[in-house]
């Protein structure tokens, strides 16, 4: 794979959906999702070493940047956002929100 991608992740309360994307042209060279999350398919963390050992198995890929869809209660964020201790305690705030998405993410 060539080109610098982004791994975009959503955890949802019992899975990790994942997809590479060419910010450039939106292309998906690679998506996919790890289910069972909390029972025989183990927890988040080892989801995502999966995931990313899924893409070292499809050769080297250059990451450039990496991102998660939470629920953000609408008018804090608008765009993309680096992820600080402000962010998270935000997000936290909002997990009555969706109480399946926010906590694990």
């Amino acid at each position: 794979m060539a080109g610098s991608l982004v791994l975009v992740l959503n955890s949802g309360s019992s899975s990790v959906k994942y997809a590479l994307v060419n910010p450039d042209s939106g292309e998906r060279p690679q998506d996919g999702q790890v289910e069972n999350i909390g029972s025989s398919g183990g927890s988040y963390h080892d989801a995502l070493t999966k995931i990313l050992g899924h893409l070292d198995d499809h050769g080297h890929v250059d990451l450039a940047a990496a991102g998660h869809r939470v629920v953000h209660g609408g008018e804090r964020f608008t765009d993309s956002v680096l992820v600080d201790d402000d962010v998270v305690a935000a997000i936290r705030s909002f997990s009555h929100l969706a109480p399946l998405h926010n906590p694990a993410s």
